[in-house]
């Protein structure tokens, strides 16, 4: 009867309070990327006890979506598509965040379900749930856990403790 979102427990109150304030610090993070392979953030904003944010539209579906519809892509198909997600990932890789002092960035969740393809089968990369940001000392700023997407990420990524930094070579293993 309500749409405002409530939780049971004080303890959840706090974990779901912590969650919410994380995804609006990433969720204006992206919104402070400009590049037009990069998923654009319209809003960022908190009601009914939650937090969203608006996203531009793009309706051509997941590169995944094609890949299982069509099978494999010919060589002339997939390598703009390749450009278009490296030069994106150039674009974070070296994305200085002052703001935020964040002095490098990685994405760790690169694969074909967060490529999303216009109708002009332009790529546009999503999901930054799983990155990673770091100070001019090296330190992480971003305190999400490690995710794994089975195939994509590095070897090393599978084993417990066996990155303790990521570069932008786990993105670029990724999109390889």
């Amino acid at each position: 009867a309500t749409s405002h979102v409530s939780v049971g427990s004080q303890g959840s109150q706090e974990l779901v309070a912590r969650f919410r304030q994380k995804f609006v610090k990433e969720a204006r993070m992206i919104a402070g990327l400009n590049h037009p392979h990069i998923i654009r953030i319209i809003d960022v904003f908190e009601e009914n006890g939650t937090a969203y944010y608006v996203m531009e539209y793009i309706a051509g579906g997941s590169l995944k979506d094609l890949v299982e519809k069509n099978g494999a892509l010919p060589e002339d198909k997939a390598l703009p598509l390749i450009y278009q997600i490296a030069d994106a990932l150039d674009y974070i890789h070296k994305r200085n965040i002052t703001h935020l002092d964040v002095k490098q960035m990685t994405h760790l969740d690169i694969k074909p379900g967060n490529v999303l393809l216009d109708n002009n089968n332009n790529a546009t990369l999503i999901d930054f749930g799983l990155s990673k940001r770091y100070d001019g000392e090296g330190h992480q700023t971003s305190t999400t856990p490690i995710g794994i997407s089975a195939g994509y990420a590095p070897m090393e990524q599978y084993k417990q403790g066996g990155v303790s930094t990521f570069s932008p070579a786990t993105d670029i293993y990724s999109l390889g």
